[in-house]
């Protein structure tokens, strides 16, 4: 049983613009016709523009969407190919060898609908106040396959439309947001599952996904406006300034902006017993990469991830900050 949550920085947030990253030396699947998206990192930031040459083996088995440029004053740049050719091919480029394996279009993992995935709040996440959904869909319009209707249906009896939606513009799948407000629900279990409705064909739904409502007793043991944590006292191995701009829908008009790794958002807590903690926070992503931003929760003094979270869509949002995790009593520091 959980017994308390943590409450973090609601009117903050994190916006970033997220991109998929490969594991260096994996061999990686991609089916002929999708897209993936790999991210180049250098230690040092470009002086100038930096275009950076790309070569293909074999010769045609890939093709080059967007060649990688390292903008001046930026440390990664970012490479978007397609599968052509079935069979093994390599990509090097600035000094990093990629590995893939071009699978045919006609694969069975192809030849069907594929059903709705849910990708926020995470499994066991616990949820409070206004709950955001992510739902990703594979789409493949030459063959009217993913082109229905989505909707969300909630373990209470609820059918929820998407608030938010994104085409298949830019990578293979679309994405849509939805909100869902407990109201004066009781604590307890409460699920979501994802549907969508094809036009000619039967419809297809999503493993449910089973979260908890937090209870009026769930105490709230810290809180506040990201911006105020600016003068938070940083380790050294959490270097940096962060920054922050303005937006009038967000709270009180001031938000941090986080477009990579660091500078980190540092909260300081100072829990008065061990138990089972959650946060939030309340924030927005940009559509980037192909995908939606992650954050990922850990803890400042061990240096561990407690737990990961995805952004679900443009407009300032509560986000459920994965899973609960674990503290002691006494100062902390929790690493966004």
């Amino acid at each position: 049983m959980i017994a308390k949550y943590l409450s973090g920085l609601m009117g903050g947030v994190a916006l970033v613009s997220g991109c998929l990253a490969s594991e260096a030396g994996a061999q990686i699947s991609l089916p002929r016709h999708e897209t993936r998206v790999l991210t180049l990192e250098r230690a040092e930031a470009a002086a100038a523009d930096s275009p950076v040459r790309v070569e293909v083996t074999p010769p045609g088995a890939i093709t080059l969407l967007s060649e990688p440029v390292f903008l001046s004053g930026e440390k990664r740049a970012y490479l978007r190919l397609q599968g052509e050719q079935p069979g093994p091919a390599t990509i090097a480029a600035d000094g990093r060898k990629e590995t893939f394996l071009v699978t045919p279009e006609d694969s069975p993992s192809r030849a069907a609908a594929r059903p709705p995935e849910i990708t926020a709040p995470a499994e066991g996440a616990v949820v409070w106040g206004e709950v955001n959904v992510g739902v990703e869909l594979w789409a493949d319009a030459a063959r009217s396959l993913g082109t229905g209707q989505v909707h969300l249906e909630v373990s209470d009896g609820q059918r929820l439309e998407p608030v938010e939606s994104w085409e298949a513009v830019d990578g293979p799948f679309r994405r849509f947001r939805f909100e869902f407000k407990p109201g004066g629900k009781a604590a307890g279990a409460v699920s979501f599952t994802a549907v969508i409705e094809e036009k000619d064909g039967p419809s297809s739904r999503s493993e449910a996904r089973r979260c908890w409502l937090a209870g009026e007793d769930s105490k709230v043991v810290a809180g506040g406006e990201c911006e105020a944590l600016r003068g938070v006292e940083r380790p050294e191995k959490y270097p940096g300034t962060l920054k922050v701009a303005f937006d009038p829908a967000a709270s009180e008009g001031r938000f941090v902006r986080t477009t990579a790794r660091r500078p980190a958002l540092l909260i300081p807590i100072e829990p008065s017993e061990e138990g089972w903690y959650a946060l939030a926070l309340r924030g927005r992503g940009e559509l980037g990469g192909g995908t939606f931003p992650s954050l990922q929760i850990a803890h400042g003094k061990k240096g561990e991830k407690l737990t990961s979270a995805r952004v679900t869509g443009a407009h300032w949002q509560t986000l459920a900050a994965g899973r609960p995790f674990r503290l002691k009593a006494g100062q902390d520091l929790l690493v966004v």
